[in-house]
């Protein structure tokens, strides 16, 4: 494997961490989920309400800073874990596996969506992220215990505002969602833990 193929390789956001630096030294300028769900099959089959799809509905997350790099962010059930990758440099270059954004088969939803999207999370866009925390889970289960079990990562932004990626804290899941504080379910309570990156 090239040195180049590495840079855009997805891992666990321990392992990311040149990326979380670049989050903090740049504002968002742009955030789309991508989804294998139409918006119109998540309400009706998942019953998630509309202006909560950008946050629940399944699919991976880009977010595009003022530099120009965009950075992907996942869940891995197997790693029972977020992954981060580079999706997109500042001058254009992607891996070989292509662009999310580029397909057709994905339906993307925007931050700023007024129908799908909530308006807390399209003031988002120009805001500078002051601090980054990583949320590992201790599970009992050994089986689990054995996996990196990076369950969340806890973006600050200026003016104090706090936005999860998560796997699964809202709902015991595998789900890869966007969440608040109040919605990570109290089961994980106990097991959870953060560490600023």
């Amino acid at each position: 494997m090239k040195e180049s193929d590495k840079y855009f390789e997805e891992d666990v956001p321990s392992q990311k961490l040149h990326l979380i630096n670049q989050i903090k030294s740049h504002k968002i300028s742009r955030l789309v989920r991508y989804s294998t769900w139409s918006p119109e099959k998540a309400i009706r089959v998942h019953g998630i309400p509309h202006s909560s799809l950008f946050r629940l509905i399944n699919g991976p997350l880009l977010m595009t800073l003022e530099s120009g790099l965009t950075i992907g962010f996942a869940s891995l059930p197997e790693l029972v874990s977020i992954i981060v990758w580079v999706e997109e440099t500042e001058s254009g270059e992607h891996g070989d596996e292509g662009l999310i954004s580029e397909d057709s088969t994905l339906f993307p939803i925007d931050s700023y969506d007024p129908t799908y999207s909530e308006n807390l999370i399209g003031q988002l866009i120009g805001k500078q992220v002051v601090r980054v925390k990583l949320i590992k889970r201790s599970p009992k289960s050994v089986r689990v215990a054995s996996r990196p079990c990076e369950v969340g990562l806890v973006f600050e932004l200026e003016g104090g505002f706090e936005f999860i990626l998560s796997h699964g804290l809202h709902n015991c899941s595998d789900d890869f969602a966007i969440i608040y504080r109040q919605e990570i379910d109290p089961y994980f309570q106990k097991e959870i833990q953060e560490t600023i990156i």
